[in-house]
């Protein structure tokens, strides 16, 4: 599968050795992963051209977690790159190829093969694309896709054609709870935590720009060299790393599991009802914590989050799982009106409890709008009545872990604003479920024994002090 015409890129030793292991028989998915300018994604988009010329009539997929970053990264900018300098021949032939930049974006070849550009995780270009079969397909940037969302797409790598069917990823190492680091290294499901039956059909290659000097300027190393220790170990080495700058809940996760408060020893208590809270995914990804409120202490028993759900098929997955919720917790976007319906999602779910059997009702309650960064600390602060049921609330704790600040190194601060990426969206509907917490159970003022030899302030004031 070489190209006669690469004359300005020059291929190199690493991407060599990828492209042995996508080649090999007992490989399906393979990830690419390193530090910046490795060639990584350019590699892989020359891969998917090469396999879409080789087999005609062939469908392919190259996908980022949004249209902008997909049209903006890959087929406005490294696309045009890597036909210039690897395929210059398509390049000048008019009928050999044409670009189609309406929804939805794609190339096609004359020999009638297509190469489609989707933002993955946006529900209209996830409905549109993944109605196709395809013979390979390319996430980029997987550090910013849903796990849900790569399941989806692997269950349409299947295409019938003499094509070997190949998945591949591309990232900067994020944490080693990444869901693509549990698959590729660790060789584990991230939601069962279990081992993969077939291991030897993920493979891995860490690509680094070390690897890539031929087709760098030599200054771009000493950039890289001269960033902060935390950068430079994703960007430069293209280490996962165990821990998260900024991470906001690390110290009350830490104490939680010291206190065994994150157990497969956590139950249900039968005396209290039980509530589901969630963060509203309009085209995204919705979360939501199944719990419990107790006076002194919140126990989480479930946790699940999905693309391109409606609320109302959410708690259908509720139900299913065999929990009674007696009252679901909406944020306060609930009241935003569905354009085509004209219904706000809290009065359709509303509607729908009321078409239920009597023993399957509940009520909705709307949150009120709060400010992000008051309800962490809430969250902060009443985090150590949290009780999370394991294996069930696994993935939510992974959210957790992963939530962060963005930092600002030249500062040496955080920012007030969390990072939104895909551990966002349970860590908001965790923010949401202490809010409700407080609701029903109100902090009480804990006041210190008074000394009978001190006169205090506040008797002062009280009625009749003044006679």
């Amino acid at each position: 599968m070489e190209s006669t015409n690469e004359k300005k890129f020059k291929y190199t030793l690493r991407q060599k050795e990828a492209a042995a292991l996508l080649a090999d028989p007992k490989t399906r998915y393979v990830l690419l992963y390193g530090g910046a300018r490795s060639a990584k994604t350019f590699f892989a988009i020359r891969y998917v051209i090469l396999r879409a010329l080789k087999y005609p009539k062939s469908l392919h997929l190259i996908a980022r977690a949004t249209n902008v970053a997909v049209y903006g990264a890959i087929f406005l900018t490294l696309l045009p790159e890597v036909i210039k300098l690897c395929f210059s021949d398509l390049d000048n032939r008019k009928d050999a190829m044409t670009y189609y930049k309406s929804s939805p974006r794609h190339i096609e070849f004359c020999n009638s093969s297509i190469i489609f550009f989707a933002g993955i995780d946006d529900q209209k270009a996830t409905d549109k694309i993944l109605g196709y079969e395809f013979t390979t397909f390319l996430l980029d940037e997987v550090s910013e896709i849903h796990y849900e969302t790569y399941r989806k797409v692997r269950t349409r790598l299947a295409q019938k054609n003499d094509a070997k069917k190949t998945g591949i990823l591309t990232m900067n190492p994020t944490t080693t709870r990444h869901w693509a680091y549990r698959i590729f290294i660790d060789k584990i499901e991230p939601q069962r935590k279990e081992l993969l039956e077939n291991p030897d059909r993920y493979a891995s290659l860490l690509m680094n720009p070390a690897d890539n000097l031929e087709n760098l300027p030599k200054e771009f190393l000493d950039e890289l060299n001269d960033l902060p220790e935390q950068d430079k170990e994703r960007f430069l080495f293209g280490r996962f790393s165990d821990n998260v700058m900024g991470s906001i809940y690390s110290v009350q996760l830490q104490r939680a599991m010291n206190e065994n408060r994150i157990s497969t020893e956590v139950k249900a208590d039968k005396e209290h009802y039980v509530y589901a809270v969630f963060d509203l995914g309009i085209g995204d990804m919705m979360a939501w914590w199944v719990c419990q409120f107790l006076k002194d202490k919140v126990i989480f028993l479930d946790y699940d989050a999905k693309p391109n759900l409606t609320i109302i098929e959410a708690v259908q997955e509720i139900i299913k799982k065999g929990h009674k919720i007696t009252g679901v917790y909406l944020p306060h976007d609930a009241a935003n009106r569905n354009v085509q319906t004209g219904i706000t999602v809290t009065k359709l779910l509303t509607q729908f409890s009321s078409q239920l059997p009597d023993n399957l009702r509940f009520w909705v309650l709307q949150l009120k709008k709060a400010s992000c960064y008051a309800g962490i600390q809430n969250a902060r602060t009443r985090f150590r009545y949290c009780h999370f049921k394991i294996p069930e609330c696994q993935a939510g704790i992974d959210a957790l872990k992963a939530y962060h600040y963005q930092i600002d190194e030249s500062m040496g601060e955080t920012s007030q604003e969390p990072v939104d990426d895909w551990s966002s969206h349970g860590s908001d509907a965790f923010r949401y479920a202490l809010t409700a917490y407080q609701y029903i159970h109100p902090p009480v003022k804990e006041e210190e024994p008074r000394d009978p030899s001190k006169i205090y302030v506040k008797d002062l004031f009280k009625r009749g002090n003044y006679d």
